[in-house]
């Protein structure tokens, strides 16, 4: 626990900063070219040259393929914490001129990727353990968040519940807590601590409960009909054969069409949010913004610009609110915006303690009960769906993991005709004493240093693997089965070594599992 608050503080620091230079970039060019010519015709291209700029950036690296959240999920959950160090960089400048020239975005998506690589890179530094980097990692997406809405609960809760739908990063939740503060105090000492959004406490009673449940169900159905149009629209975006800069550039040029219609949906959106907050929109023009900010920022994300997906949901789940407000209780400003906000981010982001908390330090601390029970329930009414297509379920454990979850897609082979003297040299650099041996590509038995070790070393020179290997009854998994199972029978067996074979042709080794890979999973904290 000290060295992961002791490392949390440094992590939190140099994120904050980055946030800092992020949010003051991104509000100066907004301003610049959106400040008093938001009616102007021209503005139809701005977005194009954004994202003309952010697809070409992004089409000479792999480091954006995934946006801020699931970027973050992905290395959590499939590399151990470890952030490429080139992720910041790329990803801060993407954004700055996706969101800066107007693109449907939020800048939470940056910050993730800032703050996620500054605690791979101190865990890195360090030399910590893997468990210790993830810790680091989920710090610093803490440290971003908090900043960047100057909601330091936000910031912590967002990254403990954000990697699974269903359950907690809790080892995380000191570090992330530290983390969250230092940046928060450093962010509001530079730029102020005005809260994001301007609104007056509503009362309410305990006969407005049924009204706070039936805008979690309507939130939920937003929710549901938001999350399948960003996903079908990325899928069908993606399998349009253009460059990646062309493409990104006509995406940018249609949000920069829909925002002649309705300027509020470009760029971050909080003066949209803040325009609803204060009922100064009729009932018509919300529900264009709604289905507006959809489209938008669908095309945003999905034809190649960089940013995040957590304020456009609340400026959807505003919109929401709004309209089910103006229908059922006209005459309650702002208590249905805020409950929209909180539950469509509650059941499209799968993260509901977090909306909670981002409503109650953006807005008004009052409206926290709402707010729960609208959210409870459009996190229960939306199912699994969800924005962030990397997240989990749960945390795997070694019943409902699979052998593709822990399996070594990089190994080392043997050939059948090596002789031993040939595979010494190769196999005794590495780690494992077990081998697969390939004929002609295919798998045809194993070998172990045990093995080798049987025969007369000055006899090595003229023995060849094919005389020594094991052939028959070869223990093979395939990708889709049970890590259980495997381990099981690994144990009875004692078998240090797995070969994952192709389902359709078991002839065909496409990985390893070794022992090692499952207890080294367990003690990064893949599996329980």
């Amino acid at each position: 626990m000290l060295r992961w608050t002791l490392l949390s503080i440094p992590t939190s620091i140099v994120t904050c900063l980055g946030i800092v230079l992020l949010v003051s970039s991104t509000e100066y060019m907004l301003s610049l070219f959106y400040g008093a010519q938001m009616r102007n015709p021209l503005i139809v291209f701005l977005p194009a040259v954004g994202g003309l700029i952010a697809g070409y950036i992004a089409s000479r690296t792999t480091i954006t393929a995934l946006h801020g959240v699931d970027m973050l999920v992905n290395a959590l959950n499939k590399y151990g914490g470890s952030v490429p160090y080139l992720t910041a960089p790329i990803g801060f400048l993407t954004s700055i001129v996706t969101i800066g020239s107007g693109g449907s975005a939020g800048l939470e998506g940056p910050s993730l990727q800032i703050g996620g690589t500054v605690g791979s890179t101190v865990a890195s530094k360090f030399g910590v353990s893997s468990r210790d980097r993830r810790i680091l990692v989920l710090s610093g997406a803490a440290a971003g968040i908090s900043a960047v809405f100057k909601a330091p609960l936000t910031g912590a809760i967002f990254a403990l519940e954000i990697p699974f739908k269903n359950d907690l990063e809790h080892e995380a939740v000191i570090p992330a807590l530290i983390s969250s503060v230092f940046s928060y105090i450093i962010f509001v000492l530079v730029l102020g601590a005005e809260p994001l959004f301007k609104t007056t406490m509503v009362s309410f009673t305990y006969q407005d409960i049924p009204f706070f449940i039936l805008q979690g169900i309507f939130s939920a159905a937003i929710a549901i009909i938001y999350v399948k149009f960003y996903h079908e629209a990325g899928d069908l975006l993606h399998r349009i054969k253009l460059p990646m800069a062309v493409k990104a550039s006509l995406g940018g040029l249609a949000v920069g069409v829909i925002g002649l219609a309705a300027p509020q949906v470009l760029g971050i959106g909080y003066s949209g949010i803040q325009g609803m907050l204060d009922r100064s929109f009729p009932l018509y023009y919300v529900v264009m913004l709604l289905v507006l900010k959809v489209i938008a920022t669908s095309l945003t994300i999905g034809s190649g610009g960089n940013g995040g997906l957590f304020v456009p949901t609340v400026f959807i789940g505003t919109a929401t609110g709004s309209i089910f407000g103006m229908l059922c209780m006209p005459r309650e400003c702002v208590l249905f915006e805020i409950l929209g906000m909180a539950s469509v981010l509650a059941a499209s982001s799968k993260a509901p303690l977090a909306a909670v908390a981002f409503v109650a330090e953006t807005t008004n601390p009052s409206y926290i009960i709402p707010a729960i029970i609208a959210s409870v329930v459009a996190y229960l009414a939306s199912g699994g769906v969800s924005l962030y297509s990397q997240q989990l379920v749960t945390r795997p454990t070694l019943v409902d993991a699979i052998v593709e979850d822990v399996m070594e897609e990089s190994f080392v082979t043997v050939n059948v005709d090596s002789s031993l003297d040939d595979v010494a040299r190769e196999v005794f650099r590495h780690p494992h004493k077990v081998f697969p041996v390939l004929a002609s590509g295919k798998l045809a038995g194993i070998v172990s240093i045990s093995d080798m070790m049987g025969v007369p070393r000055q006899k090595w020179g003229r023995t060849k693997v094919s005389e020594i290997m094991t052939k028959n009854d070869i223990l093979t998994a395939t990708p889709k089965q049970s890590v259980s199972d495997v381990v099981t029978i690994m144990g009875a067996k004692g078998i240090a070594m797995v070969p994952v074979v192709d389902s359709e042709d078991p002839s065909r080794i496409i990985g390893v599992i070794y022992r090692y890979d499952i207890l080294k999973a367990i003690d990064e904290r893949k599996l329980e």
